[in-house]
């Protein structure tokens, strides 16, 4: 019988599971993929590292920016930068600064491994269900295996969790399929040529179906090549979601070429790679850290708010109330 079971390894699953573990708990995690960190997604394409997930993140939570100071001093994290250009019907309007945009310079799926280290981590390993037995939760996976424990977190998007519970939820699944997650498309470009836009990131805000377009390799101290990483809207990715993926790229290749006038490019990438992400980023969240039916409990970054931040005080907070 486990103490606590934690399913899915995102920013807040892997922060419960780490405050737990710190207070003498007893805590499992299972994660589908081999990765860790959820959509904080790095990948390696043509031996270069690209971040196709999300891109940076902010801070305005004070326990966070002590975790964020303290990657910063071991040189995990830099500034990548104090704001982003906006693309107009004006053209390129530049950044009127403000607070932070950090980045791993590794790429930013080195939250996970910082997050993961020491913890008891099952990876590839995909649940089926979670259904109540006696006083404690039964837990089964695609291959069959079962586990037990007295607790279960369930950190993934709501409507994967909602479907994974095989019991009556009352108002939290409500409250569950209250949450709207964006679908999203990342279309990552590899240029031969070293080249160095003034920019790190620009804001697409004129009709188009890219909305965001990142100087990925002005991240990486070792660059020796320009990467870039193009997100399309929500509503693209929503009418293009289900069709072929060369088909989709081919389409904002397209559309980036309307604004390739940003870039000192004269030829065409020599690699491209694209990411089909479906749940991308909550339009619609939770004004709360939270979820919890007994002692199952839903946590992540839908709750609080829609950035990495908001998935790391979720899992903090969890963390404490099951602590206290």
């Amino acid at each position: 019988m486990q103490d606590v079971l934690i399913i899915g390894a995102g920013v807040a699953g892997l922060t419960v599971a780490r405050e737990l573990q710190k207070v003498g708990r007893d805590v499992l995690v299972l994660e589908k993929s081999r990765g860790l960190a959820g959509r904080s997604s790095t990948r390696t394409v043509n031996g270069v590292r690209v971040d196709h997930g999300a891109q940076y993140f902010t801070v305005r939570d004070l326990h966070f920016q002590q975790q964020v100071d303290e990657w910063l001093k071991q040189g995990h994290l830099k500034i990548w930068s104090n704001g982003f250009h906006h693309l107009t019907d004006e053209g390129l309007q530049e950044p009127e600064g403000g607070h932070p945009r950090y980045v791993f310079s590794k790429g930013m799926n080195t939250i996970g491994k910082l997050l993961g280290e020491g913890l008891n981590i099952r990876t590839e390993t995909k649940v089926s269900r979670v259904e109540p037995k006696q006083n404690a939760w039964k837990v089964l996976s695609e291959t069959g295996e079962t586990f037990e424990a007295k607790t279960v977190i369930l950190n993934m998007p709501p409507e994967q969790a909602s479907a994974l519970c095989a019991f009556d939820l009352g108002d939290i699944r409500r409250q569950l399929e209250s949450v709207v997650m964006e679908p999203c498309f990342a279309l990552m470009l590899g240029y031969d040529k070293r080249l160095a836009p003034d920019w790190q990131g620009v804001h697409v805000d004129v009709p188009n179906s890219i909305s965001w377009i990142a100087h990925d390799s002005s991240k990486r101290d070792d660059a020796k090549e320009t990467t870039l990483v193009l997100h399309s809207t929500p509503h693209f990715a929503r009418e293009n979601f289900d069709k072929d993926l060369e088909t989709v790229k081919a389409k904002l290749l397209s559309a980036f070429s309307l604004s390739s006038f940003l870039l000192p490019l004269s030829s065409s990438p020599s690699w491209t790679d694209i990411q089909r992400w479906k749940y991308a980023l909550a339009s619609k969240f939770l004004d709360v850290p939270f979820l919890q039916h007994g002692s199952v409990y839903f946590c992540g970054d839908w709750c609080g708010g829609a950035r990495l931040e908001a998935a790391y005080v979720s899992g903090l907070e969890l963390a404490s109330h099951l602590s206290s």
